[in-house]
């Protein structure tokens, strides 16, 4: 469930990021990434990058039984922080959802551009020995000046919101890559005072996190970056090259024709469902309506290596390209995965629901306060991390009073659990929960810290800026 794509975590549960055709019930449940997949981008680890924004899995977790791990905010985004007022039409007829028993092992639900990490990898081939190094094209990025470790009362919201910066700052400069590119989804929330950490991102030797960062720059227009963009359009990296096609979009510069000719030829050849995603979100975020008819096409191609879980994610992220596009039929496909039909799908319900509070979409908000509360052919809740995810989006719709649910996993021994549970205390945005953070943010666990550290620093904007 990658960063869901935005388990929002910002990458993570999101969270690095970190993230479907006009078919209907789609399977799936935040980069990414976060985180978030959004928040958010989920980021997973392996080389060529990965919520969306998005986007958007933060930390690898080892599978827990009967749970769905959990997607992190921002991506998706990782997570990915996504903000669309639409036009949507009416809601079709649902089935009622069959009750389904928690799945022995799933995957974290991807919400934003799936971007695979791997500190091992670095993230351009080497140089031939025997040519002489190419000269840089951008200054070299200073590393992050990492802050000590802190424990700390902090007793009022700008004392915490220090306390999330400097949580954020040590982040950016860990060795674990999925750390890195959520404390850079994170930075996107205070881009002035933690701009060291998105520089760093953009020269980062992992492509994972590069691309997280080029969308974290992307996502928040963040002008003054863009000499450190350009040239990652030439990287060897598809992530990190489509990653940059949408920072330089966003940041109202062209890319080229050549570039966006590259995408189209990602969601052509591709075999991974993966790249397809990211590729597909970055279309949709571009907003060229003349891309339309490719992405409808791409989306039915076959690919038989793939899981049905995968192919259900990827198909739920080409909806919503296609619905950003105009395509406003593809909110029934989305909409659709919220009425699981088998365990299997919780995964996608998950993932569906943080697309839809992205898209500002309120109408299947009655069916996400359902599965918060339904349970199993067993008689059991639904799986923590489905509720919680329901429980962000609903947020994101103007439902904040979900903090209860949080409330359950907050302190529990599962540190994912525990992640997953700041987000959603983020998404809120209100300012009782702060409290919670200052607990949660002093955890034995970084990536909880980290998680905490965002949430802090959405409340603190929201509370700032009255939004």
């Amino acid at each position: 469930m990658q960063t869901l794509r935005h388990a929002s975590l910002l990458v993570l549960l999101a969270g690095s990021l970190v993230g479907c055709s006009t078919r209907t019930a789609l399977k799936d449940p935040g980069t990414g990434s976060p985180v978030a997949q959004r928040s958010s981008m989920t980021v997973r680890d392996v080389e060529p990058l990965g919520a969306d924004a998005t986007r958007a899995q933060a930390a690898k977790p080892a599978t827990r039984p009967n749970a769905v791990p959990p997607a992190q905010p921002a991506g998706r985004e990782a997570a990915i922080g996504l903000e669309g007022e639409s036009e949507t039409k009416p809601t079709t007829s649902q089935p009622k959802p069959l009750p389904v028993a928690a799945p022995a092992k799933a995957a974290a639900p991807t919400r934003e551009p799936a971007v695979e990490l791997d500190s091992t990898i670095p993230s351009r081939p080497p140089q031939n020995p025997s040519q002489p190094a190419a000269a840089p094209t951008t200054p070299p990025a200073k590393p992050v000046d990492a802050p000590p470790v802190v424990k700390t009362k902090a007793t009022t919201m700008e004392e915490l919101r220090e306390l999330a910066i400097s949580v954020v700052l040590r982040a950016a400069a860990s060795d674990d890559p999925s750390l890195r590119a959520n404390a850079i989804e994170a930075s996107g929330l205070a881009p002035r005072r933690l701009s060291q950490a998105i520089t760093a991102g953009l020269a980062d030797r992992n492509e994972g996190v590069q691309a997280v960062a080029a969308m974290t720059v992307g996502r928040h227009k963040l002008i003054d970056f863009l000499p450190r963009i350009r040239p990652l359009l030439d990287s060897t990296s598809p992530y990190v090259s489509s990653a940059a096609v949408m920072a330089v979009n966003k940041c109202d510069d062209k890319a080229g024709d050549d570039r966006l000719s590259k995408l189209a030829e990602h969601l052509w050849t591709s075999t991974s469902p993966k790249l397809r995603s990211h590729v597909a979100y970055v279309v949709g975020e571009l907003g060229n309506t003349s891309a339309l008819p490719m992405l409808r096409q791409a989306a039915s191609l076959k690919m038989p290596s793939a899981t049905p879980i995968e192919t259900g994610i990827m198909l739920l992220q080409f909806s919503e390209a296609m619905y950003k596009l105009g395509d406003a039929e593809q909110i029934d496909s989305i909409r659709a995965a919220l009425y699981p039909a088998a365990p299997e799908d919780l995964e996608s319900a998950a993932v569906a629901a943080q697309i839809l509070g992205e898209l500002r979409d309120r109408k299947p908000m009655d069916q996400m306060v359902v599965l918060t509360t339904s349970r199993d052919s067993a008689g059991q809740p639904y799986p923590a991390e489905v509720r919680m995810a329901m429980a962000g989006a609903l947020a994101k719709l103007g439902l904040d009073r979900g903090g209860f649910i949080a409330d359950e996993f907050a302190s529990s021994p599962d540190l994912l659990l525990r992640t997953q549970a700041a987000g959603v205390y983020g998404d809120t945005g209100r300012r009782e929960h702060l409290s919670k953070l200052a607990v949660l943010i002093d955890d034995e666990d970084e990536m909880v810290r980290l998680s905490a550290a965002a949430a802090v620093l959405k409340i603190a904007n929201r509370v700032e800026t009255g939004k």
